[in-house]
């Protein structure tokens, strides 16, 4: 089961409007120059910054640490550990 960030690779058919998913990758370009990677394109693209993409990454892991500390599921132990 995966959780958090990631990026999804998709191309659109032209003709059929098909959506096909290339391939999803775990953490990608965050070890990276801001503006040498795909990850910097679209935050400038999108008005966002690599500092606020960073914190809202952590916030999500946070939220979903403490909510599985309140409701522990056994399926899920392990998913998250801070």
């Amino acid at each position: 089961m995966g959780m958090g960030y990631s990026r999804v690779d998709i191309r659109v058919d032209a003709q059929s409007g098909q959506i096909n998913i290339l391939e999803v990758n775990a953490n990608c370009s965050l070890s990276s120059p801001e503006d040498d990677t795909s990850v910097g394109y679209i935050l400038k693209e999108s008005g966002n910054t690599f500092s606020n993409l960073i914190g809202e990454i952590l916030a999500d892991a946070l939220q979903r640490h403490f909510y599985f500390q309140q409701h522990s599921n056994p399926k899920l132990s392990g998913v998250l550990s801070v």
